[in-house]
């Protein structure tokens, strides 16, 4: 099989597990191991996701533990009013320009 097809054969499999109501990240997960193990083989797609695992767990997987706090940063943001309060002051700074409305959303961000 080419490669394209797979991807595509991959594409169509997240969006029906999602669909499914599969969590996002586990369909992303099933997705990735049956391709890789389509294009591979299963031991070498077994092997990558025991790395990935181990990776996961230990004390250098500094960049993932940062994402919680960066979701938390945004609900915090987003139920005091700060980001709406932020864009607006954005979008006035910027109104009467030419691409007001990206100059102005990527300000607040």
């Amino acid at each position: 099989m080419a490669n394209e097809f797979i991807g595509l054969l991959g594409l169509l499999a997240v969006l029906l597990l999602i669909l499914a109501r599969i969590p996002v990240g586990a369909a992303l997960g099933i997705t990735g191991l049956v391709g890789y193990a389509v294009m591979d083989g299963w031991q070498f797609a077994f092997d990558a996701a025991g790395q990935a695992g181990a990776y996961l767990v230990t004390e250098d997987a500094y960049g993932l533990t940062v994402v919680p706090l960066f979701i938390l940063m945004g609900v915090v943001a987003t139920r005091s009013g700060m980001s709406a309060e932020l864009y607006n002051a954005a979008n006035a700074l910027f109104s009467g320009m030419r691409g007001a409305l990206a100059m102005g959303t990527i300000g607040a961000c």
